[in-house]
């Protein structure tokens, strides 16, 4: 998260799906979460943006709806926070 603390999870999800969903410029795109690395989470201009790095190495810069929850399972219980206090998230195959 924002305040470097590491949650390791299981079944994650971003309110209740198992993609990412964002802009770019006026499309909508949804990328799914078995084909991302890791997703970088960013506030500029007063918006969150998302710059996922695909498993092919591939960069795709989202705009992303702040108010949105990702969702997993911990050794200890649920997990929940909202993606705009997130800093990074890493998919492991």
């Amino acid at each position: 998260d924002q305040m470097d603390v590491v949650t390791e999870c299981t079944e994650v999800s971003i309110n209740g799906k198992t993609f990412i969903e964002g802009n770019i410029g006026e499309g909508e795109y949804t990328l799914a979460f078995k084909e991302i690395k890791d997703v970088v989470f960013l506030q500029k201009d007063g918006k969150l943006k998302g710059i996922v790095i695909l498993i092919g190495d591939e960069q795709v810069d989202l705009t992303l709806k702040a108010d949105q929850k990702a969702y997993g399972k911990t050794r200890h219980g649920t997990f929940q926070i909202k993606i705009a206090k997130l800093k990074k998230m890493t998919f492991h195959p």
